[in-house]
């Protein structure tokens, strides 16, 4: 699973999807480190398994050891979508510099320390083979045909901005900001994995890893968005519905209550949780692989993927009638008369320190510079006409699923 994510993302359309597909190798080293060391618990019960285990502690620790310095971008990053620190401008700072630190280079090595520890312990299972040229083919097209258009200038509210000369970076501030921000980065993963739902329907390993992949952000998104399920911890220091001031959006604020209490049941989201517990962020170390395998290929994509959707639509749409969330799901809204700036733009962590602690106020964003100061107006513009530039939907509203029967923020 882990090499199948590094291939992937060796033949992303750019260098913000392969980011953000190297995370799932960070995702499923946490299960090789588990698994490994119940491996290797289970041999030291014999005479002969304890010579196997005693010869497979480099390989165990170079391998741990490896990880160790990557475990909180998964933690952070990836298994699920948190705050990294406290004050919003230290967050984001943080943030970034998390992501700065998965370089191919380093998923890389993590792979080849997880194969060398497995081969280690005695593995029968030949070393990971690179992905058919076939289906490497495929993946590129697909997320070729889904990334941003380096001609044209487009919003970016997310956490990924990089200085990408043809992205306009937009950073909401405060708590709300932060959130937002969180929302607005899960939007991009999963816009990822519906450019590759062709291949999330494969019945190998990689139509298992994107059906992971899928099901570890939709569980983090309706966290994120309406909370965890009745009587489950929420592992996120506050969901979208709980710091909205209703005062502000009375309208978009019933949406989201609306969408809690009456559009998704609570037994779907219950069953999206379970899912990321034993087949999605950890592989349950009490079933079989078999039965993980059987697991997952069990999964709708088309339902999961319908879910993410429904959900995404009345997010836009409690967007458009509360103040503080014209920056929600925006998703990238191309700003025609623009040309791609001449030098990189200069994205919020990158702000001198006076800039970047405006972050910790309240209300506000900061625009990134290198396309004229006139762009603050026109952001505010943007946000101002947000009820009639309503996100796209990925596909017509299906019949309904077994997840759910989908509804519509209008009715």
């Amino acid at each position: 699973m882990m090499r199948v994510a590094l291939d992937l993302a060796s033949v992303a359309g750019d260098d913000r999807q392969a980011r953000l597909l190297a995370r799932y190798v960070l995702l499923h080293a946490d299960t090789a480190v588990r698994w490994t060391r119940l491996w290797e618990q289970e041999l030291r019960r014999s005479v002969e398994g304890r010579r196997r285990a005693d010869g497979a502690k480099t390989p165990l620790r170079r391998l741990r050891q490896e990880y160790a310095n990557q475990k909180n971008a998964r933690d952070k990053l990836t298994a699920r979508r948190q705050a990294v620190a406290n004050r919003r401008a230290q967050d984001l700072r943080s943030t970034v510099a998390l992501l700065q630190r998965m370089t191919h280079s380093r998923m890389t090595v993590l792979c080849q320390r997880a194969e060398a520890a497995c081969a280690a312990l005695g593995s029968m299972s030949p070393p990971a083979t690179p992905l058919a040229s076939t289906v490497l083919n495929d993946a590129h097209e697909a997320m070729a045909a889904a990334a941003l258009d380096p001609s044209k200038v487009y919003t970016d509210a997310s956490s990924y901005a990089a200085g990408e000369p043809n992205l306009l970076p937009i950073t909401p501030t405060g708590p709300l900001g932060r959130i937002k921000m969180q929302v607005n980065d899960l939007q991009d993963h999963l816009e990822l994995l519906n450019a590759l739902r062709s291949l999330a329907h494969r019945r190998d390993d990689v139509g298992l890893l994107l059906r992971a992949a899928l099901i570890v952000e939709a569980s983090t998104l309706l966290d994120l968005t309406i909370g965890p399920p009745p009587g489950k911890p929420s592992g996120h220091s506050a969901a979208l519905i709980f710091a909205l001031d209703r005062g502000r959006g009375e309208g978009g604020h019933n949406l989201l209550v609306q969408l809690t209490n009456e559009v998704i049941p609570a037994e779907t989201r219950i069953n999206v949780r379970d899912l990321r517990n034993r087949v999605g962020a950890h592989l349950d170390t009490r079933m079989t692989f078999a039965d993980i395998r059987d697991t997952l290929l069990e999964v709708s994509v088309d339902d999961l993927l319908g879910l993410v959707d429904m959900t995404l639509e009345w997010l836009d749409a409690a967007a458009c009638s509360h103040v503080d969330l014209g920056l929600l799901v925006l998703g990238h809204r191309e700003l025609a008369g623009l040309k791609p700036a001449a030098l990189p733009t200069l994205p919020a962590p990158f702000q001198p320190a006076e800039h970047a602690d405006l972050l910790d106020s309240p209300f506000g964003a900061i625009v990134g510079g290198g396309f004229g100061d006139h762009q603050n107006a026109r952001v505010a513009g943007m946000i101002a006409g947000r009820a009639k530039n309503r996100r796209q939907r990925w596909r017509p509203r299906p019949p309904a699923s077994p997840l759910l029967e989908e509804r519509s923020p209008s009715r």
